[in-house]
């Protein structure tokens, strides 16, 4: 592979024993590649079955334009962006709350508790982009933290999460009764 070819990662999440996005343990391991991210929101087994559907590429080091045309199809919209510390933290954070909300229809607390909850989830995950991880003040927004959520809500009523989610519900149900609510 030429030392130029850009490293495209579809991985979520933050590592734990160090703190660090996807992206900053590629570029430890692959130094001097260029790294770009991949993140929804999408749910695979739609885009596979070519329903329609958007993602987001981002790169602050590399030229997005032949990684977008790869994966633009006319059913399927690419847009890019630089803010990888936003699609990062948007792709893995979103799905805590997604689960919280799909867990909120679960409990049949409704959709105000439900948008509650999501909104509350965005707010809380621009902030952490902002403060802790270095995203652009006021940034930390694209397609996966703004929609994400929602899409992962939906997936939760897919019939093979629905074991996984009933656990869920009763740790949450038990945690909303034992916890005091604190105000912002």
């Amino acid at each position: 592979m030429p030392a130029s070819a850009v490293v495209l990662s579809a991985s979520k999440g933050i590592e734990i024993a160090s703190g660090r996005r996807m992206s900053e343990v590629i570029r430890a391991e692959l130094p001097g590649r260029p790294v770009a991210v991949l993140s929804g929101p999408n749910l695979s087994r739609e885009v596979a079955n070519g329903l329609p559907g958007t993602t987001v590429i981002a790169s602050a080091e590399a030229s997005l334009d032949d990684l977008s045309a790869a994966f633009h199809t006319p059913a399927f919209r690419v847009y890019t962006t630089e803010d990888v510390v936003g699609v990062e933290l948007g792709g893995a954070l979103k799905n805590i709350f997604a689960i919280a909300g799909g867990m909120v229809d679960a409990l049949g607390y409704g959709d105000n508790a439900k948008a509650a909850v999501l909104t509350r989830g965005l707010a809380e995950m621009t902030r952490l982009g902002v403060a802790a991880l270095g995203g652009p003040p006021g940034g930390g927004r694209d397609l996966d933290t703004d929609a994400g959520p929602v899409v992962v809500v939906g997936g939760c009523r897919q019939p093979h999460l629905q074991p996984a989610l009933a656990v869920a519900t009763v740790v949450l149900a038990r945690a909303l009764t034992s916890a005091p609510v604190v105000s912002q």
